[in-house]
């Protein structure tokens, strides 16, 4: 595990400016392939999520805000020991001079007032979107001969359905179609049975919706891996290996940033993702790349199932990961969406949590994002929160009651 703060080839600059523009891949989805509803209270509270970029950025830097961050939370930060950079609210950003470092390097950022004359971090938009793009990564580890999940392209219902039929005699009862972009889950539908696949199929067919659709079988999960890469000129760097914790419908739960594998497997994921680094770099690429993988119960390891060209969540927190680490063993996240009636004030869920944790001298727990809104009389809230124990048991039980919890 590395901290991608002392190996940026930007850093030691006291002009750069950190921008979370979280919800940007949203705007690239035109295909209107899969029925979706916005829930633009979550939508929200994603790009509350900018919270983070408070973790990596060092103190001389400025970190641009849509949200003012609750004040109690931010006093909260700098007790647990966050230096914390200037702060700048988005609609006073075009008086900041400097590097800006965004999550996610559009072509539309360019258009922001506030990026006037201003140098960005990052690769040629163009190819950020190409490589975000998932039937482009999936042609693309198919060319470089790349381990794939079985499944195929298809442009049409026809195709679909005999890809589904395929993949039916293949043994593969559950399946997930995937869209060319959407993150966090967005961008894909999990298909349980042949009803859920026909009622999607109908829905396509009434849409006439002609377009790349990525159909694959739904290999049974062991371990879900993500990489995070660091492409530079001078010198790249394979930042760290996590585990996604995720249900059994593909919904994430949180991340194991210290997983242990066996000493060959790990070995060749890493020889993987050398690989990956290598072929980006020739492609161009500068910056940060998540690269999101599995083993599957046959122990199988499929390295590339979705390519995200930009920072994450992990990207985020590797600074203060790497401070754990230094004294735990066992480090991992989850977070939390709950509503109530109430305005629940920071202070009062920080000291809920610690008493019903009360994790002992031996670990601890950290909160590093509060989000919360307002809509339709309620209060909506996301907590994200790191876990950190000597003890196994103990870690898990603080997560397991964590899991519990509801506030009201």
């Amino acid at each position: 595990m590395k901290d991608p703060a002392a190996l940026f080839d930007f850093m030691g600059r006291s002009d750069v400016i950190w921008f979370g523009n979280m919800n940007q891949e949203q705007s690239w989805d035109q295909t209107k392939a899969l029925p979706v509803m916005t829930d633009h209270v979550q939508n929200e509270l994603v790009l509350q999520q900018e919270q983070q970029l408070l973790l990596i950025a060092s103190k001389d830097h400025h970190v641009i805000f849509h949200h003012q961050p609750d004040a109690a939370f931010l006093s909260y930060l700098k007790k647990r020991g966050i230096q914390l950079p200037h702060m700048v609210q988005k609609e006073e950003a075009f008086n900041q001079k400097g590097f800006i470092v965004p999550y996610l390097f559009d072509e539309s950022l360019e258009q922001e007032a506030f990026i006037e004359n201003r140098r960005i971090y990052g690769s040629d938009p163009k190819l950020v979107k190409r490589l975000n793009h998932k039937i482009f990564t999936r042609r693309w580890a198919e060319k470089h001969q790349f381990k794939v999940t079985c499944g195929a392209i298809c442009h049409h219902a026809d195709e679909l359905k005999r890809t589904y039929e395929e993949l039916k005699a293949k043994n593969f009862s559950k399946m997930v179609l995937k869209i060319p972009y959407g993150s966090s889950g967005k961008g894909l539908r999990i298909l349980k049975n042949e009803r859920e696949f026909m009622q999607l199929l109908t829905f396509i067919e009434r849409r006439k919706i002609q377009t790349d659709l990525l159909l694959e079988g739904w290999h049974p999960i062991k371990r879900s891996l993500n990489a995070q890469l660091l492409i530079q000129d001078k010198e790249s760097h394979l930042l760290s290996i996590t585990e996604q914790k995720i249900n059994e419908d593909g919904i994430y739960l949180g991340t194991d940033f210290v997983p242990v594998y066996e000493m060959d497997k790990k070995r060749e994921y890493e020889e993987s993702m050398h690989r990956v680094i290598e072929l980006l770099y020739e492609e161009g690429y500068r910056g940060v790349v998540g690269v999101d993988s599995i083993i599957d119960e046959n122990e199988q390891l499929i390295p590339i199932i979705e390519i995200n060209a930009r920072f994450t969540q992990v990207t985020y927190l590797l600074s203060i990961i790497c401070r754990f680490f230094s004294a735990n063993e066992y480090i991992e996240s989850r977070f939390k969406k709950f509503s109530s009636s109430a305005d629940l004030p920071f202070e009062e869920v920080l000291t809920e949590i610690t008493k019903a944790l009360n994790p002992g001298e031996d670990g601890g727990f950290f909160i590093y994002t509060f989000g919360k809104t307002r809509a339709d009389d309620m209060w909506h809230y996301r907590l994200f929160i790191l876990f950190y124990h000597m003890k196994k048991d103990k870690q898990d039980h603080m997560m397991a009651i964590f899991d519990d919890m509801e506030f009201s």
